[in-house]
């Protein structure tokens, strides 16, 4: 493993027992957090790990290394964790500050988890850093005190190769960068800013185009024609422009063999052979984004609510349909929770709606489905057909993501009541007249009978209709 550059606010220091050279031990800058057994110099919290094996743990390595108190907060980052997140200030901030709002209650579960398990969990997501799409591998492990409790975490973090392009390009030779480039999943091109002419691909540029290296080399993206968006293609200029960089820019490539895709672009100005480059970063989405428009042409169509229910925290996410069904606007409910939705729900039908739940979470249904009465803003009842299962589940067993619907069917309640009444109020006239009626069907079987009937031929209404009139 490649080593990168010592941390610079580390110092070394030599320790000495019975008059004997000890183990060297290395002081780390840390935030103000102690715990027993460790030691402050200044603005240095000692641990005494020995040299040797910090050096090879933390100096050496090339992932990113961070030690995090109960509540998610670094108390320290090695070299690799600065230059990663392009933050030397991230001692003092916590796990959340790191990483998009989407992943802030997935690890404060996973903190809590390492916490209460005392065992490591491992994890892989994608996001964007500075305009640079990076894939992490994570581990986050527990630290104990000397009672064997977990007072400290260790987060470490490496990525695929996309990450360390901006810092390897400046050599085109190096086997290392050669081998990252062009090994990476991720779409990866690299032009002059001064012409726009590609001077490096990676082999999946190749396989997504479906053209060979020697027919794009020296070549702009005009000329290949690949842009299907004019104005696209000159928002990535002009953010580049003004920015240095892109994040996140949907836009539409045609290809060679494959028809027209869906692209996700990022991309940072670099140098590239001791020229001013563009380092463009795509991923295809293109399934993606055909799954999402079919999923909200659904929604759309059968006008659902959705909802997607954080199980630890009962924080409860709602769309605007689910807000709108029963009178609000969706900011009229924020921030919503499990209990926003009980103190809406009729106390007749919560009772069965909870039972239901709890036969989910054991797993003696597959899924969750009840109707539920809840209050519109008017303070009329509607009918809410609610259903959903569980998405994801702890590994203690625990359900922790629960996703749904929710369909208004106030309509058909009311149709299947009128329906019940009119045939109530037809009962009531059948058996009220004071002949004998008897309904057949086609192969002569009595259907049905009224109580004048019954009493004629001595049966009972459940006899008769076992009946055919030709037994009478």
């Amino acid at each position: 493993m490649p080593p990168t550059r010592p941390h610079k606010a580390s110092k070394e220091k030599t320790k000495t027992q019975g008059g004997k050279q000890g183990k060297t031990t290395r002081s780390i800058k840390s935030h103000n957090v102690l715990s027993k057994g460790e030691t402050r110099k200044g603005n240095l919290l000692q641990i005494n790990v020995p040299c040797e094996d910090y050096q090879s743990l933390v100096e050496n390595s090339f992932s990113a290394l961070a030690v995090l108190d109960r509540a998610g907060t670094v108390l320290y980052s090695n070299q690799r964790g600065m230059e990663i997140w392009q933050d030397p200030n991230i001692v003092g901030k916590t796990i959340f500050d790191l990483f998009p709002p989407e992943y802030v209650k997935r690890y404060q579960v996973a903190i809590q988890h390492v916490i209460d398990s005392q065992t490591a969990i491992f994890d892989k997501i994608q996001t964007v850093i500075q305009g640079r799409a990076m894939e992490f591998q994570l581990s986050m492990s527990p630290l104990k005190d000397n009672k064997g409790e977990v007072n400290k975490l260790i987060l470490s973090a490496w990525t695929q190769a996309e990450d360390i392009l901006a810092r390897n390009v400046e050599n085109k030779s190096n086997e290392r960068f050669q081998a990252l480039f062009q090994s990476s999943p991720v779409i990866l091109g690299i032009s002059r800013d001064s012409d726009h002419r590609f001077v490096e691909i990676n082999k999946a540029f190749l396989d997504f185009f479906g053209w060979e290296r020697d027919e794009i080399l020296g070549k702009t993206a005009t000329d290949l024609g690949i842009w299907v968006s004019k104005t696209d293609r000159q928002r990535l200029f002009d953010e580049f422009a003004e920015n240095g960089s892109i994040t996140n820019l949907e836009t539409t490539f045609r290809t060679r063999y494959k028809g027209e895709r869906q692209v996700l672009l990022s991309g940072t100005i670099i140098d590239f052979n001791k020229e001013k480059c563009l380092l463009i970063q795509g991923m295809d989405i293109t399934d993606q984004r055909i799954l999402r428009d079919r999923l909200d042409l659904a929604v759309k169509g059968a006008n659902a609510g959705l909802w997607e229910w954080h199980i630890p925290d009962g924080q409860v996410e709602i769309n605007d349909r689910w807000a709108e069904m029963l009178g609000y606007e969706k900011a009229e409910f924020e921030p919503v929770t499990i209990q926003t939705w009980e103190n809406l729900c009729h106390p007749d039908d919560l009772k069965n709606n909870l039972a239901q739940l709890e036969l989910h979470f054991q797993n003696a249904l597959d899924f969750y489905q009840a109707e539920t009465r809840m209050k519109h803003k008017s303070g009329e009842w509607i009918w809410v057909l609610t259903s959903g299962r569980v998405t994801e589940w702890g590994s203690d067993g625990k359900p922790i993501w629960m996703h749904g619907t929710h369909l208004d069917i106030t309509k058909e309640k009311q149709a299947e009541n009128e329906l019940r009444q009119s045939e109530t109020r037809y009962r009531n006239i059948f058996n009220g007249v004071q002949e004998a009626i008897l309904i057949e069907g086609l192969d002569d079987k009595i259907i049905d009978a009224n109580q004048k009937a019954c009493e004629m031929y001595g049966y009972t209404h459940a006899e008769i209709l076992k009946l055919k009139t030709s037994d009478l």
